[in-house]
């Protein structure tokens, strides 16, 4: 089967069902990234406070904690929006929906990968 569709002719090839199959697939795995690098921080931030205040009795660590929590709680919003926005993206039909958030989205990862670039030609 797998076979047969590598070597379809042109003339059976209609419409654009596997461009925006590729297209969704694509965008589906870059919220899924996006969700899973969130939830790791948020569950890292957790289990920080948690080992901070068993180990330390001290006061001054009650700001540094909670903003640790603070940060724990946004990044898991975000990690949960993103998964909406993966299951919004794998159920959406709109073909010229889904070509421009992907242009959007790969905008965002270039302009990230530039500051990145930018920051470490400045250190």
């Amino acid at each position: 089967m797998f076979l047969k569709l590598m070597f379809l002719s042109d003339k059976k090839v209609k419409g654009d069902a596997v461009t925006v199959a590729m297209l969704k697939l694509i965008l589906s795995g870059c919220f899924r990234v996006a969700q899973l690098i969130l939830l790791i921080l948020a569950v890292t931030l957790i289990i920080w406070v948690i080992v901070v205040c068993l180990q330390s009795r001290s006061i001054e660590l009650i700001s540094t904690t909670t903003t640790a929590i603070i940060w724990a709680f946004i990044a898991f919003m975000f990690a949960c929006l993103f998964r909406l926005i993966s299951l919004e993206v794998a159920n959406s039909q709109d073909r010229n929906y889904l070509f421009g958030l992907f242009t959007s989205t790969m905008a965002f990862i270039s302009v990230i990968l530039a500051l990145i670039a930018i920051m470490k030609v400045g250190l």
